[in-house]
């Protein structure tokens, strides 16, 4: 399939958007509401789930950008880890139209006319898969499974474009270290 957009979940959320308001329209489901009613979790503190190493490095970031405690410590991992990255996205000029190297991507598919997959449907899909994991699995990446599901693309054949997430590009289990074995034309961009 030449000129195919992959996405990853995160990316996913951004090329599905308008898709997921007018679903979520239709449906009476509300994405933001649901966010937030799965991703709180009163009964626990987030800085004790997360151990106290991350729990250093998650106050850290908080504080730098200006992110008080009592607003994470009742999040579950994944939301906590959004709110940080929306805050990051906010600071970094990421939030307006054209700028976020996402939403442009996604545009330029359909514009022309190129058909994007992601790993959820809709954003609602996003926020259950997340809130159905474990503390132990939300501090997990899921990198292996990206790379088994790349790795069967890449073997039928074709041109794909595929637009990851940067915490899916870095370190020891990163997709692209998983799939530096392959020797047949895979370079990263």
């Amino acid at each position: 399939m030449r000129g195919t957009l992959v996405t990853h979940p995160a990316m996913g959320e951004a090329a599905t958007r308008a898709q997921s308001i007018a679903r979520s329209k239709s449906e009476g489901v509300h994405g933001p509401q649901l966010t937030k009613e799965l991703g709180r979790d009163s009964n626990r503190n987030l800085f004790e789930v997360i151990g106290p190493a991350l729990a250093a490095r998650t106050k850290a970031i908080a504080d730098e950008y200006g992110i008080a405690y009592r607003r994470l410590a009742p999040l579950r991992l994944w939301r906590a880890y959004y709110a940080i990255n929306d805050a990051f996205r906010s600071r970094n000029g990421m939030t307006e139209p054209g700028v976020n190297p996402q939403e442009v991507l996604t545009q330029m598919a359909v514009g022309a006319g190129k058909p994007i997959y992601s790993e959820f449907a809709n954003q609602e899909d996003l926020v259950r898969w997340n809130a159905e994991l474990s503390d132990e699995a939300q501090r997990e990446h899921r990198n292996i499974a990206w790379a088994e599901r790349i790795d069967r693309w890449l073997t039928k054949g074709g041109v794909y474009f595929i637009c990851m997430g940067m915490n899916h590009m870095l370190g020891p289990d990163s997709i692209p270290r998983k799939l530096a074995m392959r020797k047949d034309g895979l370079r990263q961009v």
